[in-house]
C-alpha cells in the first residue's frame, strides 16, 4: 500500500471493533491469503499496521470516524421482490410528435461544430496558448 493506508478492520478481514484476539485470527488468515496471491493488494508490512491499529484502539473503536464501515445488516443492498413487478411493468409510449426534419438535425449539427470550435479558440487564448501565425494567415472579415 502507498502513502494512505486503509481500514484496518478492511485490510485483515474481521468485523468492525473486532477484539485483539479476533484480529490476531485474522492477521494469520490474512498472511497466508496473502502469500497465496501473485499480486496481493497488501504486504506483510500492512498487515502488521493494521494488527497494530487495532491492538491500539480497543475500546474507542465504536467512536472512531476514521474507519469504512460496511451496513451490518447486509439485507439493506437487495432489492425487495415486489421491485422486480414494477420493473417489468413497464411499456413504451407512442411517439405523440412529428420527426425531425433531417434539414434542421444537419443545421445544429453544423451549429454545435462552430461553437465547439470557437469555444476551443477562446479556451486557448484564455490560456495564452495560441500559436504565433505569420500575416499572411490571419482572416479578415470584410
Amino acid at each position: 500500500m502507498a502513502d494512505q493506508r486503509t481500514s484496518p478492520y478492511l485490510i485483515l478481514g474481521v468485523p468492525f471493533a473486532a477484539s485483539s484476539d479476533e484480529a490476531a485470527k485474522g492477521f494469520a488468515r490474512a498472511v497466508r491469503r496473502v502469500r497465496r496471491m501473485d499480486d496481493p493488494p497488501f504486504d506483510l508490512e500492512d498487515l502488521n499496521w493494521a494488527q497494530h491499529e487495532i491492538d491500539h484502539r480497543e475500546g474507542v473503536a465504536e467512536h472512531s470516524l476514521d474507519d469504512f464501515r460496511v451496513p451490518a445488516d447486509p439485507t439493506a443492498y437487495e432489492l425487495p421482490s415486489r421491485t422486480s413487478s414494477i420493473v417489468n411493468s413497464v411499456r413504451s409510449l407512442e411517439r405523440r410528435t412529428e420527426p425531425t426534419d433531417p434539414e434542421v438535425i444537419d443545421q445544429l449539427r453544423a451549429e454545435a461544430a462552430v461553437a465547439s470550435v470557437l469555444g476551443a479558440v477562446r479556451a486557448a487564448v484564455a490560456g495564452g496558448n495560441v500559436p504565433v501565425l505569420p500575416v499572411s494567415f490571419i482572416i479578415r472579415e470584410e
